[in-house]
C-alpha cells in the first residue's frame, strides 16, 4: 500500500502553485485599481509623481514638489500575501490590505499640535508612552461616538480636531489603523485597513489631509508677491509641468476591467 503522504504531496503543491498566481493577480490588480483611484487627485499635493514596485504586494507612490506646506509625500499600497501557507499565518495574525500615507511639511507642526488616533484593540503609540513633545503630558480619551477609536492628544482645540477626523472618515467608509501628527518626520502619517475598495472620491480624502495640515501648521502660508507680466510665463511653466507629468503610467500593463471594485465584480469583496 502506499503511503498517503506520497499522495498529498501533489495536492499540496497543487494548492500552493495556483494560490501563487492569484496572489500575484489579486495583488497587482487591487494596488493598481488603488493607484489609479487616487491618481487625479495627487496633483493637489504636489506636480512631480512616480511610482514603483517594491514586491508583488507592494507599491510605492511618491510625490515631490509639494503644494503649499507640503514637501514630500509618500503613499504604499500594500496586499497581504496570499499564497496557501502565508494566507493561514496572515489569516493568524489579522493582516490586512493596506494604504499609508507618509506626509512632510515646511514648517513641521507647531509644538502641541501632537495627537494620535488609533483602534482601541491596539497598544499605546510609543510617542505617546514616552511622552514626546514637550509641553503637555498626553491625555488619551475614547472617542465620543461608537466606533473603537481612542484620541492621545495635548490641546483641548486638537482633541476636537481628531473627533472631526474619525467622523468624516467613518461618514466615507474608511478602516483607520492609525493617524499621526508629530514634530518629526513624516509629521503626518495615516494608516488604513483596505479590506474592500473605496466608495468615495478620492480627493475628499486629499482634500481632509490638507485641513488637517493647516489646522497643525505652524504659521499662515505667506502668499507670494507677483511681478508685473509674470501671469504669461506662469501659464507657461504650469503648462509644461502638466505636460512632463505622467502619473501611474509606469506600473506597467496590468489590465484591469472596466468593471473592477464595482458591485458586479465579486474581486471587490
Amino acid at each position: 500500500m502506499e503511503n498517503p503522504l506520497l499522495l498529498l504531496l501533489p495536492i499540496i503543491l497543487a494548492l500552493w502553485v495556483g494560490s501563487f498566481f492569484y496572489n500575484l493577480q489579486y495583488s497587482r490588480r487591487k494596488l493598481t485599481w488603488l493607484a489609479r483611484w487616487l491618481e487625479d487627485s495627487l496633483t493637489m499635493l504636489g506636480s512631480d509623481i512616480g511610482s514603483r514596485w517594491l514586491n508583488q504586494n507592494t507599491l510605492s507612490i511618491e510625490v515631490k514638489q509639494g503644494k503649499g506646506r507640503i514637501r514630500e509625500v509618500v503613499i504604499v499600497l500594500g496586499s497581504v500575501r496570499r499564497e496557501f501557507f502565508a494566507r493561514l499565518i496572515t489569516l493568524v495574525r489579522g493582516g490586512k490590505d493596506s494604504m499609508t500615507i507618509m506626509i512632510s511639511i515646511n514648517p513641521p507642526p507647531r509644538p502641541g499640535t501632537e495627537m494620535e488616533i488609533f483602534k482601541k484593540s491596539d497598544p499605546v503609540p510609543r510617542p505617546v508612552l514616552l511622552g514626546l513633545g514637550g509641553m503637555k503630558d498626553w491625555e488619551v480619551q475614547d472617542y465620543s461616538r461608537s466606533a473603537p477609536y481612542r484620541i492621545a492628544s495635548r490641546l483641548d482645540q486638537i482633541n476636537g480636531l481628531a473627533e472631526r477626523v474619525i467622523t468624516l472618515l467613518n461618514d466615507d467608509g474608511y478602516d483607520i489603523r492609525r493617524i499621526s501628527v508629530r514634530s518629526t518626520t513624516p509629521h503626518l502619517l495615516l494608516v488604513f485597513n483596505m479590506v474592500k475598495l473605496p466608495k468615495t472620491d478620492a480627493h475628499d480624502l486629499i482634500q481632509l489631509i490638507r485641513n488637517i495640515l493647516e489646522e497643525v501648521s505652524s504659521q499662515p502660508l505667506q502668499q507670494s508677491q507677483k511681478r508685473p507680466g509674470s501671469k504669461s510665463r506662469e501659464r507657461r511653466t504650469t503648462k509644461e509641468s502638466a505636460i512632463r507629468a505622467n502619473p501611474i503610467l509606469s506600473l506597467g500593463d496590468h489590465h484591469v476591467p472596466e468593471n473592477y471594485g464595482k458591485p458586479g465584480d465579486p474581486s471587490a469583496n
